[in-house]
C-alpha cells in the first residue's frame, strides 16, 4: 500500500500484503506470504519467518518465526497464524500440533532456542514439517526471536 519503505539490503518473499506505512531498515528478510500491519517499524537485521502476521502499529527489534502472529511496541509472540496455515493447506492435525507445540514451547521454563534444542522435548514433533521449519528459524536466529506476550 501507500508509503512503505524498504531500504538497502532487504531481502522480500513472494505474496507479501504490507499495509500503509510498512517501514523496513537494512537487511530485513522476510519470508513467503507475511502480513503486516499499518504503521509498522522493523529494525535492521530482522528476519520474519514464513507465513507470520504482524499487527499494526509494531515496533520489531526481534525475529518472528515462521507461522506466528505477533503485536506490539516492542514486538511479542501472540500465538500461531492458524488461517495462514489453512490457507496454505495445512491439515486440522497439522495445525493443532503447531498450535500445541507453541503453547508447551511457550509454558516451558526453558528459552525458546533451548526448548528445540532438547531431543526429548522435540520428540513428540519430529514427524511435523511445519514445527521442524519453525524450530530451525529459532535455531538460526542470530538476534534471538521475540517474546511471548504476557499471559
Amino acid at each position: 500500500m501507500a508509503y512503505c519503505h524498504i531500504a538497502h539490503d532487504c531481502t522480500l518473499g513472494n505474496n507479501l500484503t504490507f499495509a500503509n506505512s510498512v517501514n523496513l531498515a537494512g537487511h530485513v528478510n522476510i519470508g513467503d506470504r507475511v502480513i503486516i500491519g499499518g504503521n509498522t517499524g522493523i529494525s535492521q537485521f530482522v528476519t520474519i519467518g514464513r507465513g507470520a502476521y504482524i499487527g499494526g502499529g509494531s515496533g520489531i527489534d526481534r525475529d518472528v518465526p515462521h507461522f506466528c502472529t505477533a503485536y506490539g511496541n516492542r514486538i511479542r509472540l501472540k500465538g500461531i497464524n492458524i488461517i495462514g496455515l489453512k490457507r496454505q493447506g495445512h491439515s486440522k492435525e497439522i495445525v493443532s500440533e503447531v498450535v500445541d507445540f507453541y503453547r508447551t514451547m511457550e509454558a516451558s521454563a526453558l528459552a525458546p532456542r533451548a526448548f528445540v534444542s532438547h531431543a526429548e522435548l522435540m520428540e513428540d514433533y519430529k514427524a511435523n514439517e511445519v514445527i521442524q521449519e519453525i524450530a530451525s528459524f529459532i535455531k538460526k536466529s542470530e538476534i534471538g526471536i521475540a517474546p511471548f506476550m504476557a499471559s
